[in-house]
């Protein structure tokens, strides 16, 4: 095997486990609850409130 013909192959199977290990497969109830998620999100609860307060402080101490 030649060296070009390593490389394409390593490359083939490096994209091929990347995107295999970076995809979400969902069941349709699971999408379903997603879609829902996103187009009515629950309110806020308190830690979230509470997380929310101390980034917005973080980032005002600490401008990035």
């Amino acid at each position: 095997m030649n060296t070009k013909l390593k490389q394409k192959s390593v490359k083939e199977h490096t994209e091929k486990a990347i995107e295999e290990n970076s995809v979400i497969q969902l069941s349709l109830e699971g999408k379903l609850a997603f879609a829902e998620a996103l187009l009515n999100p629950p309110k806020p609860n308190a830690a979230l409130q509470r997380a929310f307060k101390n980034h917005a402080n973080f980032r005002i101490i600490n401008p990035c």
